[in-house]
């Protein structure tokens, strides 16, 4: 059975916030499912989704688009809760992937089973490869900041992180802002869990956009 393709959208100024990258992503999800979709279906959906929530400024939107055509999907709003900053990330060893894991999907059994060996005290887990790479939490891309180089580091595609939404705007605007940090240029390169004493760490996604973040052993 086909997994369904999940969005999570940030109603901002009117309208979906980064709505271009969103529709990208939903895109390269469903036609990963074999789907024959093309980009005018998506765009539909997305204008169909901005004009009923055009006025629900600062809610998410979960979306779950059915694995089939023509394309169905529901919707729900909800309001957008306060998270800790900065946010404490509990190192977690993750398995590899087929490739399905640079999308999102509705079915999250893989996190919640992570989730389980959170320590108490962390608001999010990190997930660590085979390969002692930093992969992501279960809600953010990560972002180190590498004082001596002055520059960004976030997990390549291969290490099995989502290539999400706003690591999709980093890279097309070739920066990310940091809080207290400012401006600076991203690159894709691993980031050894051995290593994190060495970085300061960050998290990102379309609704929080970047949020400082800690680990915390355990």
């Amino acid at each position: 059975m086909l997994n369904k393709v999940l969005d999570t959208l940030l109603i901002r100024d009117g309208g979906i916030f980064l709505r271009r990258f969103h529709e990208e992503r939903t895109l390269e999800a469903l036609q990963f499912s074999g789907l024959p979709v093309k980009r005018p279906q998506v765009d539909e959906v997305y204008s169909e989704l901005e004009k009923k929530y055009k006025s629900a400024e600062g809610q998410i939107i979960r979306v779950v688009f059915e694995p089939a055509l023509p394309l169905r999907y529901t919707d729900e709003s909800k309001v957008l809760e306060p998270l800790p900053v900065p946010l404490k990330l509990s190192a977690v060893a993750a398995a590899g992937g087929d490739g399905s894991s640079r999308f999102k999907w509705e079915s999250r059994q893989h996190w919640a089973d992570l989730l389980l060996q959170k320590n108490p005290d962390a608001d999010d887990v990190l997930a660590i490869n085979a390969n002692d790479e930093l992969v992501e939490t279960s809600r953010f891309n990560i972002f180190a900041y590498d004082k001596e180089r002055d520059v960004v580091l976030t997990p390549p595609l291969s290490s099995g992180c989502i290539n999400g939404v706003y690591r999709r705007f980093v890279f097309s605007e070739a920066a990310i802002e940091l809080p207290q940090l400012g401006r600076k240029v991203p690159f894709e390169e691993p980031i050894r869990f051995s290593e994190l004493k060495y970085y300061r760490l960050f998290v990102a996604n379309s609704v929080r956009a970047v949020l400082p973040a800690e680990f915390i052993p355990g």
